[in-house]
């Protein structure tokens, strides 16, 4: 399976990455000097972004894009807050972004996320996944 991991939208690319190296990259998202990436395949791109710290956390945002239709994306859920319309800005490419708190999830929840699409090229089902 192709892959390609882009760092603050294209400024850097790393074609058929490992997935230390995708680890890695996840690593320094942190809100400041690098706020996004992407790992892109043929069914999609899983995007990450944020890595500010709030309250105490340092927080991210998880969105699938599918290639068929970019409007149909997905975010990763963090099924331990409820929907409440309470939003949170968080730095996406270099810019801050409202978030709806619900879709602000931490470190923990990344990785699987990201190993799975890496291995299977689709979305972990144990995981929940929601339109924005």
């Amino acid at each position: 399976m192709k892959r390609s991991l882009q760092i603050e939208g294209s400024s850097k690319v790393i074609d058929n990455p490992t997935w230390e190296e995708v680890l890695e990259t996840l690593k320094k998202i942190d809100g400041e000097n690098v706020t996004e990436a992407s790992l892109e395949i043929s069914s999609g791109s899983l995007m990450i972004g944020g890595g500010n710290i709030i309250n105490g956390r340092r927080v991210y945002v998880v969105e699938y894009f599918p290639n068929h239709d970019s409007l149909d994306t997905l975010m990763l859920r963090n099924v331990s807050v409820e929907p409440n319309n309470e939003y949170e800005a968080i730095s996406i490419q270099q810019v801050s972004v409202d978030q709806p708190k619900e879709f602000l999830v931490e470190f923990k929840d990344v990785i699987p996320a990201f190993l799975y699409f890496f291995e299977h090229g689709s979305l972990a089902n144990e995981l929940t996944w929601e339109h924005p």
